[in-house]
């Protein structure tokens, strides 16, 4: 982690304005075409969970502006995110899941189901994995009731500048498969652009999913 210089950020203005209200969030929903991650996993006989969270957690660790965090009047710069998801709880509950961040996949989703089991078993909510963390944490969560055309996530306060990512259920189009994405930050640290370039690169992930995966597909072999 490192702290950023604010009097020479070329976007210090604009930190300036959006810093100082008291409702600094946006966010921008759209789709993403899952057809050939989808594919994958069904050839593979994966759960798409895990790696629709490697995507969105590698997207994100790979924007700079998502890795950059609000302390009191500095802004700080983490080397990289964690995942912080949701998972189905007892009772129709869910309970909080955070996992290390790993670009190898393997050793991502691995951490992951360990982290998820952990949760799982639980009798209370798990805020023990989300304090150790801090702020180095991208929170997102599945709604697979149904397609999201758009979503709004509470946050602790107008300091809180943790980006969150919720998807919903695969539809079809035609002859692809569509999911929707919501994807909500602080304008203080995070622009449109910013959103666009995280997106982008999920869906490279995305479309690339058999060789982004293929580790977890050798080891299945």
């Amino acid at each position: 982690m490192k702290k950023l210089d604010i009097a020479s950020w070329d976007r210090r203005d604009i930190y300036k304005v959006f810093r100082g209200m008291g409702v600094p969030h946006f966010s921008i929903s759209t789709e993403l075409d899952v057809t050939a991650l989808l594919a994958f996993a069904d050839r593979k006989k994966l759960p798409t969970y895990p790696l629709a969270l490697y995507i969105m957690c590698r997207a994100a660790n790979e924007v700079r502006a998502f890795r950059l965090r609000l302390r009191g009047e500095e802004v700080v710069e983490h080397e990289s995110l964690h995942i912080a998801p949701t998972v189905p709880w007892k009772n129709g509950l869910f309970n909080f899941v955070t996992a290390p961040y790993h670009e190898d996949p393997e050793r991502f989703i691995s951490a992951y189901r360990e982290a998820e089991a952990r949760s799982r078993a639980m009798d209370a909510l798990n805020l023990e994995d989300d304090a150790a963390v801090g702020d180095a944490a991208l929170y997102t969560s599945c709604v697979p009731w149904f397609h999201l055309a758009a979503a709004s996530n509470p946050v602790f306060s107008a300091e809180d500048s943790i980006p969150r990512v919720v998807w919903g259920k695969y539809v079809r189009r035609g002859r692809r498969s569509v999911m929707g994405v919501s994807v909500q930050c602080h304008h203080a640290l995070v622009d449109g652009r910013d959103v666009a370039l995280f997106l982008q690169k999920a869906q490279e992930l995305a479309d690339g999913a058999a060789a982004v995966f293929a580790p977890l597909a050798r080891r299945r072999r």
